[in-house]
C-alpha cells in the first residue's frame, strides 16, 4: 500500500524567522513615525513660553500657595498674567515689576484675592520653585487659577478649594 502524504511542501512561503524579523521591523518603523508626529505636535512656536503650575493648595480658609513648576524659557514675571476665578467671580492680575515681594495688581474683573510674588531664584525671572502667596480668599470656596502668557494664551490651570 502506498502511503500518500497529505502535507505538501511549499517553497513559496516565508520562514517564521524572517516573518518575525519583518513584523518587528515594521513595528519599530511605525513607532518611530508616531513618535516624530507627536513631538512635532508638542513643539510650541518659536518665542512662545510654556509653563506649568506646581503645587496649588489652600494653606488656611483664607490663604493659598501656588508654586511655579517649569518653563520652557523662564520669563520675567511682567510677561505673565494670573486669573483667579470662583463660580461667580473672576479677576485678572498682572505683575507691576519683576522684583521679589511685589504685589500683583488687578487688571480687570472682580477683586478675588491678593497675590504676593516670591522670586526664590532672585534673578527677576519666573523659575520653578518661585511662588505666589494668595490671601483675602473666601472660606469654603472653589477656585480656579490660570496662568496666562503675555499674549493671553492659557499656559496652565489648577483648581483648589479653601476649607470652611
Amino acid at each position: 500500500m502506498n502511503k500518500r502524504s497529505f502535507v505538501q511542501e511549499d517553497d513559496k512561503g516565508v520562514s517564521p524567522v524572517i516573518a518575525t524579523i519583518l513584523m518587528v521591523g515594521i513595528t519599530v518603523v511605525l513607532a518611530a513615525v508616531l513618535y516624530i508626529m507627536v513631538i512635532g505636535l508638542a513643539v510650541t512656536p518659536e518665542g512662545h513660553t510654556t509653563g506649568n503650575w506646581g503645587i496649588v493648595k489652600a494653606t488656611s480658609n483664607t490663604t493659598a500657595l501656588a508654586s511655579f513648576a517649569g518653563f520652557s524659557d523662564p520669563p520675567p514675571p511682567t510677561s505673565l498674567r494670573v486669573v483667579l476665578s470662583t463660580p461667580t467671580q473672576s479677576g485678572t492680575y498682572f505683575f507691576p515689576s519683576n522684583e521679589d515681594g511685589v504685589t500683583l495688581v488687578k487688571e480687570s474683573g472682580d477683586d478675588t484675592g491678593t497675590f504676593v510674588y516670591r522670586d526664590y531664584g532672585t534673578n527677576e525671572k519666573v523659575n520653578g520653585g518661585d511662588e505666589l502667596w494668595i490671601s483675602d480668599l473666601s472660606p469654603g470656596t472653589f477656585y480656579t487659577l490660570k496662568m496666562l502668557s503675555g499674549e493671553g494664551q492659557v499656559l496652565h490651570t489648577k483648581v483648589f478649594t479653601t476649607p470652611s
